[in-house]
């Protein structure tokens, strides 16, 4: 039955991220270690910090899984910061100003009325988060 059944094969593990060339052509490249501990399922892309270069903040794991198999639970959510050519620094992000790890699904960057700019994380099964950038 084995040699009938369906065989695929895994590549790469890792998180990895697509590079737009600008010429019709991507690249790809494994995202910081600091984004490998865990699944990331959240994911916000924007100029973060002003500097005109692309950033992003990341989020994920997987809480809910089946009684034989072990949380996916080491992530913990992060800011990084783009330097135009590809590179990127990486620093935790406080969530509702603690160390959280929680079960991330999605990053949504919203404006408050005395004009600040958030960014919310909205939990599998959980409240929303607020994700500060300063640390």
């Amino acid at each position: 039955m084995l040699k009938r059944g369906v065989h695929k094969q895994v590549s790469s593990m890792s998180s990895t991220y697509l590079r737009n060339n600008g010429d019709g052509t991507f690249s790809s490249g494994d995202l910081l270690s600091a984004c490998q501990a865990g699944p990331v399922k959240a994911f916000y892309v924007g100029d973060i910090n002003g500097d005109t270069f692309l950033d992003f903040i990341y989020a994920g794991n997987h809480l809910a899984t089946e009684i034989e198999t072990a949380r996916y639970d080491g992530l913990y959510p992060g800011v990084c910061l783009g330097d135009g050519k590809g590179n990127f620094t990486c620093n935790t992000a406080l969530i509702d100003g603690k160390f959280r790890i929680e079960d991330a699904r999605d990053i949504q960057q919203i404006k408050l009325a005395d004009g600040r700019q958030v960014y919310l994380i909205a939990n599998n099964n959980g409240g929303m988060r607020v994700c500060s950038l300063s640390n």
